[in-house]
């Protein structure tokens, strides 16, 4: 009776695997944002403390030019391009206040389990739920 509970209780291989792709996903979107997050932070101290435009994808690639080697970070591991919070465009970092709680970047699409990665203005990193994600949209008014 114990082996075919537990023969029961184990997961599909296949749910378990498709799991761990997702996971594996979720971590390259997560990776070509950081470096991202990065290039947008070092723009900024490159020109007097100044946030480049942020207001498009096509605005944020041309403002970083030739910082970017690799056009890849621009974009998630799922195929769209991540979005820049538009109201922190062309403003000085050391104006911010609690940069970390700014949305500097985001994936704009729910592509990695139930939710999506965050690029905040001082550097941080996180993947937040949907519903967490709505509560930072409403207080932040991001667009």
């Amino acid at each position: 009776m114990l082996a075919g509970t537990s023969i029961a209780n184990a997961q599909n291989p296949i749910e378990v695997f498709g799991r761990a792709r997702q996971n594996a996903l979720r971590i390259t979107c997560q990776t070509n944002l950081r470096q991202l997050s990065e290039a947008v932070l070092a723009h900024a101290r490159s020109n007097g403390g100044r946030l480049p435009n942020l207001s498009s994808p096509a605005a944020l690639r041309k403002s970083l030019g030739s910082r970017v080697k690799d056009g890849k970070i621009f974009t998630c591991s799922q195929g769209h391009l991540f979005q820049g919070n538009a109201t922190l465009s062309g403003r000085k970092l050391s104006t911010l206040k609690n940069p970390e709680k700014l949305v500097l970047l985001y994936d704009p699409v729910n592509a990695h389990l139930g939710g999506r990665n965050v690029a905040w203005a001082d550097g941080s990193m996180k993947w937040h739920t949907n519903e967490n994600w709505g509560a930072i949209l409403h207080r932040q008014k991001v667009r």
